[in-house]
């Protein structure tokens, strides 16, 4: 990815949306760890999904510098090292990460209460590596507006590679406050800073009554092209906006 950026930087123009994140964001470049993520049992297929990405974004030159498992302080090491453009700056930098540190800050709990508890730990720590993250690209680009997504809804026990029929697709999940508590956060952020920083919450597209959308998330993490296409069409009124 560092080499796309450093490529890219060497035509006469560059990207004018760059999108920064985990694997709900790889999986727009139609891999997962870097790998075709089609055929895997334990994650929503993203066959379809770069065709969206194209549909909904491709008129903006987009580039796609998100990895599989990144945690907030793994993106902060790529935004260092890398990540951002030296020469040419993008429009729009749209940035979804923290699910992933969700995942591991209780790995073995199995009482909810307790896992509710170390999650709600992990919350400030979360928030300020998004924040620091956000100050990154604003001082390697000073021209681009960051858009934050909101963390989308997951459900009980997703992360731990289980086929995706296994998980647990009940709303509200153990994960649910902690989601409700960064996201409102965020969205305080971004109006103290508004102008180059913007919040949307699109996790709400995901819900149907008490249980997460199998069809749009069939392993209550991971959009399908189904979901992408909600979310998609949720980003990109934001996106139009602040790219002008």
């Amino acid at each position: 990815m560092a080499a796309e950026i450093s490529a890219m930087d060497k035509k006469p123009k560059g990207y004018d949306v760059l999108f920064y994140g985990d694997s709900i964001f790889e999986t727009l470049r139609g891999t997962d760890k870097c790998r075709p993520c089609d055929k895997m049992r334990t994650r929503s297929s993203c066959a379809g999904v770069p065709a969206i990405f194209q549909r909904f974004f491709g008129r903006y030159r987009p580039g796609v510098m998100a990895l599989a498992m990144d945690q907030t302080a793994n993106l902060l090491w790529r935004l260092q090292n890398g990540a951002i453009p030296k020469k040419h700056q993008a429009k729009v930098s749209v940035l979804l990460i923290g699910t992933n540190d969700l995942t591991n800050c209780a790995w073995g709990a199995t009482i909810q209460s307790v896992k509710e508890l170390a999650l709600a730990r992990e919350e400030p720590g979360i928030v300020s590596r998004i924040t620091q993250a956000v100050k990154l690209l604003q001082q390697g680009m000073p021209k681009t507006k960051v858009l934050v997504v909101g963390l989308l809804p997951r459900g009980t026990g997703t992360g731990k590679g289980v086929q995706n029929e296994y998980n647990d697709f009940s709303w509200p999940s153990h994960y649910t406050k902690s989601i409700a508590s960064i996201n409102s956060k965020l969205k305080t952020y971004a109006a103290q800073n508004r102008g180059k920083v913007s919040f949307v919450d699109c996790g709400k597209l995901f819900v149907k009554g008490n249980l997460l959308d199998a069809r749009l998330m069939a392993d209550a993490i991971h959009p399908t092209a189904a979901g992408w296409d909600k979310l998609a069409a949720c980003l990109l009124p934001r996106i139009k906006a602040l790219a002008g």
